[in-house]
């Protein structure tokens, strides 16, 4: 993982262990332009779900919002 990714990743796992609902839209977005991916994002989702730390509802919400801005990225790059 490249020195760039870490802090919008880091931002990531502070929103979702703290059930910032509302702020997970742009920290995933911040962490995307960072250079963090899909499979990084989706890692600290199902780690955080794993060990207990987020409810059901709020780890299904993060990767909704994961896979909405990877479609996003994806169609950036399609049109670009």
């Amino acid at each position: 993982m490249s020195n760039e990714r870490v802090p919008g990743i880091f931002a990531f796992t502070e929103a979702l262990l703290a059930g910032h609902l509302d702020a997970l839209t742009s920290i995933t977005k911040t962490a995307y332009a960072g250079g963090a991916d899909v499979r990084d994002l989706l890692t600290v989702v199902e780690d955080a779900q794993t060990r207990g730390d987020v409810p059901s509802l709020m780890a299904d919400h993060a990767r909704v919002t994961v896979c909405a801005w990877q479609w996003i990225a994806d169609r950036r790059r399609a049109l670009a």
